[in-house]
């Protein structure tokens, strides 16, 4: 039978706190990408479910590199004590230096984008009458392509139906020379 030693098995908890944070500074990652795209809740919880798949993955990878693929309880409480220790600890820390430093990225962005923007909204202003008129193109090239058709009452179709006989009747009359 396989045993492990006591060095060995302190070393494992120590190397499972420290992979408990790591995967704590994973989550964080997913976390600065929200602050950053605002993704709907479904989005969220598609990313929540890459995420613990993503541990469910890396855990079971440490269990076979530090335990021969055998399941320890005192693993499992060393890492979900590495991920609280960081999460109440360095995570806070680095997801408000995270968000202060996007604040202000955000607002040296918009201000070397100003200029831009003045631009985008001169343009758009230009730009309006010439594409209200390339709309009304279009409606123009119907209308000119519909006076260029024959027109009904001389349709042959037209002339089967019991209305038609006597319009064409009307239309003969209309034709006829008077005396």
């Amino acid at each position: 039978m396989w045993s492990i030693s006591f060095a060995d098995q302190t070393l494992t908890f120590f190397l499972s706190l420290l992979f408990g944070a790591v995967l704590c500074l994973l989550y964080d990652l997913f976390r600065l990408f929200r602050l950053s795209h605002k993704p709907s809740a479904p989005g969220i919880f598609l990313q929540d479910v890459l995420y613990f798949v993503l541990c469910g993955f890396l855990t079971y990878c440490f269990f076979i590199v530090r335990c021969s693929g055998e399941i320890r309880g005192y693993v499992l409480l060393g890492e979900l004590l590495g991920f609280l220790a960081c999460r109440c600890t360095l995570s806070a820390v680095l997801l408000w230096l995270a968000r202060h430093i996007y604040r202000i990225l955000r607002r040296i962005f918009r201000v070397l984008l100003r200029p831009l923007r003045a631009a985008g909204l001169f343009l758009r202003k230009k730009w309006t009458p010439v594409y209200a008129f390339l709309r009304k193109i279009p409606y123009f090239g119907v209308k000119t392509a519909k006076k260029l058709l024959k027109g009904s009452g001389h349709l042959v179709y037209n002339l089967s139906n019991g209305k038609n006989r006597r319009r064409r009747k009307v239309q003969a009359e209309a034709d006829s020379p008077s005396d």
